[in-house]
């Protein structure tokens, strides 16, 4: 088991338990603090999609600093119910949360515009072909309009690749993290 430190708000300087996994790696405290810097105006009562949650950091780091809804999407059912777990802990509600043991792309595909976001972390393995899912996120509407999309992967964006009318308005680099702050457009 290691730790993981909220970075601010109601959960300040909480250390969490996260599972050590090969497959994990976690938006290191100096990546998120730039992330929820730039996300500071935006982040109180927003709906929010963490993908690919993982450890949760992202999720658990917006519901610290206000956002007031997270869905945590995660395939891995031992890292679910780990979340779980952790949510239960910090007496997060179900009106302030779900955690979902599904892969992302299949997730996607049963989504519509029924249910919208204002700010999605997508946070995949490196190696993961990113711009299937931003293109599934934009195809199903699920993002409001001027919503915002972080990603994180270890190589810089193609802005071309994006979908149409989502603009890349913020990058930096951390070691070998590339990550970025997209805004959408309909």
């Amino acid at each position: 088991m290691g730790k993981l430190r909220i970075i601010a708000g109601k959960w300040k300087g909480r250390k969490v338990d996260v599972l050590e996994s090969n497959q994990l790696r976690p938006t290191a405290d100096r990546v998120r603090e730039t992330l929820f810097n730039w996300l500071m105006h935006d982040i109180v009562s927003a709906h929010c999609l963490d993908l690919f949650a993982g450890t949760g950091i992202l999720g658990l780091e917006a519901l610290s600093r206000g956002a007031a809804f997270v869905s945590f999407i995660e395939q891995d059912k031992v890292l679910t119910q780990h979340l779980k777990i952790l949510l239960q802990r910090l007496t997060v509600t179900a009106e302030e949360m779900e955690v979902i043991s599904s892969d992302a792309l299949h997730w996607l595909d049963r989504q519509s515009a029924a249910k919208r976001y204002d700010i999605a972390f997508v946070d995949p393995p490196f190696a993961f072909d990113i711009y299937p899912i931003l293109n599934k996120i934009a195809e199903n509407k699920i993002m409001n309009e001027n919503a915002i999309v972080y990603i994180e992967q270890g190589e810089a964006l193609v802005p071309e690749h994006l979908p149409k009318s989502w603009h890349l308005y913020k990058h930096q680099k951390s070691g070998q993290v590339h990550y970025h702050l997209i805004r959408c457009g309909r």
